[in-house]
């Protein structure tokens, strides 16, 4: 997990039980983020799933399937 990958939804770039999720952009306003990078995330199915500072959140690109990714 952490690795980059190329297309959001994806788990063909990403170890077993991962996908494919978007990163928001350091740059640009909070509200409006840019998505930029794109980064292999655990697949989750609730926040206990999650280690300390991350949500389990839908995945762009992916119906149904949620990842462990950063607060926002």
């Amino acid at each position: 997990m952490g690795e980059a990958c190329e297309r959001p939804g994806s788990t063909e770039d990403c170890v077993d039980d991962a996908v494919c999720a978007t990163d928001a952009s350091e740059t640009g306003d909070p509200a409006d983020p840019v998505w930029e990078t794109y980064t292999c995330r655990a697949v989750c199915v609730d926040e206990s799933d999650c280690p300390e500072g991350q949500e389990c959140r839908g995945v762009t690109g992916a119906f149904a399937t949620r990842a462990c990714q950063p607060l926002r």
